[in-house]
């Protein structure tokens, strides 16, 4: 739980409040309570492994944690007039929650986009101007270390581990200069050496796209063993809304190093067949992909549209009026 507390005009206590409940049944007892500096990101900015509780957070990480008693914590703060005292950092925590590791502090003055834990391996992205990927080696918990930081343009806001010592990151290309975002990147991270984590490949959507993979994760399909994902996203444009924006979703595959777009669907064309407006009769980001046997499928609502799976040549589209 992120808790503020306002001490004078804009200037703030920021931190993370944890709980430990058991379950028992109908009832709930709680265990331990702990906190740690900053605010977290989402779900994926924590993770639980052999005892120990794992947390990404954005803040102020002055505190000594060798002495980080509650009134310590208490006492950081940052001022949201001055973005460059917000860092961010790692902290370990015990099945008492209390903190026991900690990483350094780093990228000041920039905002945490994505987080992904694999294992004893923590990933996290921040992002100013362009995009550093961390990379935290956690086999002791007690001493938790960065051992690689990549810097490109643009960021991810959602990754995930796409087979053996491959990292799947979706997000934005942006500006290097101003950081101003350019359109939808797909990048492919090569993980096998923690401490030197290459891009393997980069690929574009149009300029004007846009998806939700900071706040939809659950509208990601991956198929890691068929080296395929696939997601909705949209485009600025005056083509076929008074929105300005067409729908697609996308069907992508990573083969012999590099990605292949498979199928790039046009829902919103599709909606205007049966005289039906995307943004009038149904919500962005709702939309599902999956497949079953030899077929893949994109879902929204009343649209059901079917693809053979080979080759994503349609087969059926229904639509129940």
């Amino acid at each position: 739980v992120d808790a503020y507390t306002y001490n004078n005009g804009w200037e703030f206590t920021n931190h993370t409040s944890i709980v430990r409940c058991a379950i028992n049944g109908t009832e709930l007892n709680i265990q331990a309570e702990g906190k740690v500096p900053g605010s977290s990101l989402n779900q994926y900015s924590m993770d639980e492994k052999d005892g120990f509780l794992r947390i990404v957070t954005l803040g102020d990480h002055s505190a000594d944690i060798n002495s980080a008693t509650p009134d310590a914590i208490k006492n950081t703060s940052i001022v949201l007039t001055d973005s460059q005292e917000q860092s961010s950092a790692l902290y370990v925590l015990n099945s008492q929650l209390k903190i026991v590791g900690k990483t350094k502090s780093v990228a000041e003055g920039e905002e945490i986009k994505s987080v992904r834990f694999d294992g004893d391996i923590c990933y996290f992205v921040t992002f100013r101007n362009t995009d550093p990927l961390y990379t935290v080696d956690l086999a002791d918990p007690q001493d938790p270390q960065i051992v690689g930081e990549l810097k490109i343009p643009g960021f991810s806001e959602y990754m995930h581990p796409f087979g053996n010592n491959l990292l799947l990151g979706l997000g934005q290309e942006a500006d290097i200069d101003d950081g101003s975002t350019q359109g939808v990147k797909l990048t492919m991270f090569d993980v096998a050496d923690k401490t030197d984590v290459k891009v393997i490949s980069n690929y574009l959507l149009p300029k004007d796209s846009y998806s939700f993979f900071a706040n939809n994760h659950k509208g990601l399909f991956v198929d890691s063993s068929k080296q395929m994902f696939g997601f909705e996203y949209g485009v600025y444009n005056e083509a076929y809304s008074y929105h300005g924006e067409t729908i697609f979703y996308g069907v992508y595959k990573f083969a012999d190093g590099e990605f292949k777009c498979a199928a790039s669907i046009n829902l919103t064309k599709l909606l205007e067949k049966f005289g039906k407006d995307f943004y009038a009769d149904y919500s962005i980001s709702q939309t599902r992909g999956f497949y079953i046997d030899d077929y893949f499928y994109i879902v929204n609502g009343d649209l059901v549209c079917s693809f053979k799976l080979a080759d994503f040549s349609p087969v059926q589209t229904v639509f129940n009026k």
